[in-house]
């Protein structure tokens, strides 16, 4: 009896972002979706990709201005020790507002040997992109 081979379904980590702590609470749709509703969106991403999300990291309440987001740096720790392929986030800006962060984030996540995917974006990787 042969086997054939089969592919493991890629590993994915989801991250969300709100800025407000109103929004956190609230759900409020003031600026970005609500958690529940980016949840809903990497998982319908991670389903349509056959992925499969083992870790998700949300902060609730904090600015993009900033990389120094707890969750955020948990998540670029946690691809630096486990083997991860996709990085799923609902929209760029959840992860990232500054040019500098953006370079910094995506080269961190590269380097981990995951990519970046957005549930609204097209992210080209490319040095066009």
């Amino acid at each position: 009896m042969s086997l054939l081979a089969h592919d493991p379904a890629p590993i994915a980590v989801s991250y969300l972002r709100v800025s407000t702590k109103d929004q956190a609470s609230r759900g409020g749709l003031a600026e970005g979706l609500s958690i529940p509703a980016q949840r809903d969106a990497t998982r319908l991403k991670a389903d349509a990709l056959g992925a499969h999300i083992v870790e998700e990291f949300v902060d609730a309440g904090e600015s993009g201005r900033s990389a120094d987001r707890p969750q955020l740096q948990k998540m670029l720790q946690y691809l630096t020790e486990h083997h991860v392929d996709l990085v799923i986030v609902h929209k760029i800006d959840r992860l990232v507002r500054s040019r500098a962060d953006d370079v910094a984030i995506n080269l961190a996540i590269r380097q981990a040997g995951a990519r970046l995917v957005s549930v609204t974006e097209n992210v080209d990787e490319t040095p066009q992109g």
